[in-house]
């Protein structure tokens, strides 16, 4: 029986608060009681997704990734456990470094691309416990098609790399599999497919706190 592990993803902020810190939450399969062993195979295909080439273009998915975000070596996390358990104790730790950003311009930093994923049909489960999705970002302002027009579309070059990038991390293990969980099935479901829309989303949670405040009274 296929055992699940969460893999959250940290990146922090060069601001050094515990606080800022984007996360991502990914799922996988794995045959055997996942130990060292599965997550270090889990690590290199999540590494492999922020810093190696799509394919599509020369530059991998971290270098869009705005330079707020640290460069430090070793800084960024990906955090193992078991989402069954609630609160889940960590059982791993494995530390990377994201590659160096494209340009230093940023977009606001709740500004995401978001990656949707879809699993394999497994009747009779509904449909909205198959699909899954994750945040991209922050981002780098290049990653704008249209600056300056009155719909800002993500530029399809980033849309591709983004498209390419999930697609080989769900494809390319064998030994670990990405999956979709369910917390209500307490179940997870292999991918079979995913999409990227030229629309950006937003995630509140990774603003930082405003460092300066105008005040107006009647």
């Amino acid at each position: 029986m296929s055992e699940i592990v969460r893999a959250e993803v940290r990146l922090p902020y060069i601001t050094g608060l515990p606080r800022d810190v984007a996360i991502n939450v990914t799922h996988w399969l794995v045959d055997d009681d996942p130990g060292i062993e599965e997550f270090a195979l889990i690590g290199v295909e999540l590494v492999a997704f922020y810093n190696n080439p799509s394919g599509v273009a020369d530059d991998p998915v971290g270098a869009f990734i705005s330079d707020v975000v640290s460069r430090e070596a070793g800084a960024c996390e990906i955090r193992y456990s078991r989402p069954q358990e609630n609160p889940s104790p960590i059982e791993g730790v494995e530390t990377f470094t994201l590659v160096e950003a494209a340009e230093t311009a940023s977009l606001p930093l709740e500004v995401a691309l978001c990656t949707s994923l879809l699993a394999t049909p497994a009747f009779p489960v509904p449909l909205a416990r198959r699909r899954g999705r994750f945040y991209v970002g922050p981002l780098i302002k290049s990653v704008v098609a249209t600056p300056g027009e009155r719909l800002s579309r993500v530029h399809p070059s980033f849309q591709d790399v983004v498209a390419d990038a999930t697609s080989k991390l769900t494809t390319e293990p064998t030994l670990v599999r990405h999956a979709v969980y369910s917390r209500v099935n307490d179940a997870a479901y292999e991918i079979s497919q995913g999409w990227v829309d030229n629309e950006f989303d937003t995630q509140r949670r990774r603003h930082v706190d405003a460092d300066n405040r105008q005040t107006w009274s009647i």
